[in-house]
This record gives C-alpha cells, structure tokens and sequence, in this order.
C-alpha cells in the first residue's frame, strides 16, 4: 500500500524535529583508505557514534 502525502510529510516532521543531520567529505584518492576502512563496518552511523563517544569519555577522564 502507497504511502499518502501526508503520512510522508508528517513522517519528515518528525524526522526534522528528532534528528539532527551531519556529513563530511572524503576525497576519492586521498582518503581511500579511509573509505576502504568504512566499506568493512556494518554501520558506518554505529561506528562514528561509538568513536565519538569513545573520545567524549577519553576527555572527561584527561580534564580529572
């Protein structure tokens, strides 16, 4: 069954109201093997969140 228009914009709002969106670039051959290294992640979302976190917590035990 197709979605209607305004199920989709509804969905959007509350997309737009409960994730915030952020992106970066890697360069085809200078970052290949960053993108390489991506590739073998099953949740390339997962992974950067998991970093992130990882260094939030490396910070609050450095500033001790």
């Amino acid at each position: 069954m197709a979605v209607s228009e305004a199920r989709k914009r509804a969905n959007q709002k509350w997309s737009d109201k409960t994730y915030k969106i952020k992106t970066f670039r890697l360069h085809l051959k200078h970052d290949a093997d960053i993108l390489e290294y991506l590739d073998t992640k099953e949740s390339v979302n997962r992974y950067l969140k998991d970093l992130i976190r990882e260094d939030i917590e490396r910070q609050k035990k450095e500033a001790e």
